[in-house]
């Protein structure tokens, strides 16, 4: 969603290089606060098959931690469905309010995997995008050029305890806007089992903050993908600090 955040993120590194990429990223952010509306359609081979659509609330609090909850105003049935996304010194905190239950539910690493919002996104994936992603250790890999365009390349590898469904995850970052524009997720052997690719010219400048319009999420096991696009975006407004709290979600 808010793909500009995308960043190396906490946990251990490897390479001292790192450091000039997280200097780019941490520069894309805003500096407080990000709102938007998203809409995500799902396709196989004969269509679109799911389509949602909703708004999305970002927070950096005083500690330098995140929080992030969104909600869905479409399908109509699946109208009110709201997550919360909470970043811990330690942990991340996930929960989802499912309103045909009327009940908020946490999500454990067992379900970390589990489709979010009917989506090819999962609950793990949409971490990852947050710059939220679970603690892993980082290397930079050498730079390479697509497209014209100059990429940083980070290789990032879960820790084992951390209840990742992934192995290693590698991003592109482009070194001009800092925004990642491929992003390819490995569970297996040696092929991604998951592709993020941002199209060059979906970027656009909101402020000083460079996002994507657009992204795409494949699904190389199911041959689906789900399509990822953002409008109405704000940043460093006013947002109320209930707004990211976990009895707040059934009332979003």
């Amino acid at each position: 969603m808010l793909l500009c955040l995308f960043s190396a993120g906490p946990g251990s590194t490897d390479s001292a290089s790192l450091t000039e990429v997280e200097a780019c990223m941490r520069a894309n952010t805003p500096e407080k606060t990000g709102t938007q509306q998203f809409g995500i359609g799902t396709f196989d081979g004969d269509g679109e098959i799911r389509s949602v659509g909703g708004t999305l609330w970002w927070r950096r609090f005083d500690d330098g931690l995140s929080k992030l909850s969104a909600k869905l105003d479409k399908p109509p049935d699946m109208r009110g469905t709201a997550f919360l996304l909470v970043e811990k010194p330690d942990r991340k905190d996930m929960f989802t309010y499912l309103p045909e239950l009327r009940k908020t539910r946490r999500i454990t690493s067992r379900s970390v995997a589990g489709s979010l919002f009917g989506t090819e996104f999962s609950y793990e994936d949409f971490q990852h995008l947050q710059s939220l992603g679970s603690t892993s250790t980082r290397d930079r890999l050498p730079d390479e050029e697509k497209a014209g365009r100059k990429m940083y390349v980070i290789s990032s590898r879960p820790t084992k305890d951390s209840g990742s469904a992934y192995t290693r995850i590698v991003s592109r970052i482009d070194q001009e806007t800092c925004v990642p524009l491929e992003v390819d997720f490995f569970a297996h052997g040696e092929e991604p089992v998951k592709q993020l690719r941002v199209p060059i010219d979906s970027l656009t400048r909101a402020g000083e903050v460079w996002i994507p319009k657009q992204a795409t999420l494949r699904n190389l096991d199911n041959q689906r993908e789900s399509r990822l696009s953002v409008d109405e975006v704000e940043f460093d407004v006013e947002l109320p600090k209930a707004l990211f709290s976990q009895s707040r979600l059934e009332r979003l």
